[in-house]
């Protein structure tokens, strides 16, 4: 999930989700360094986070914690 998008921004998907009590693990792939940013991210319920430009490794690793 990207947070700069049209019409509907990444914070507004992650707030829908919750307050429709839908768990989708959803991670966060943005280019804000902010941990504000990355803090109301994981309060809305991302399941991970990762700042662009972003390594094929880190995405992998997190997907794999997710999973478990």
């Amino acid at each position: 999930l990207d947070l700069l998008m049209p019409e509907m921004n990444g914070f507004d998907v992650l707030r829908e989700l919750k307050e429709r009590n839908i768990e989708i693990p959803t991670i966060v792939l943005t280019a804000d360094i902010q941990d504000e940013v990355r803090n109301e991210c994981f309060e809305l319920g991302a399941k991970g986070f990762i700042n662009k430009p972003f390594r094929e490794s880190e995405l992998q690793e997190i997907i794999r914690s997710i999973l478990k």
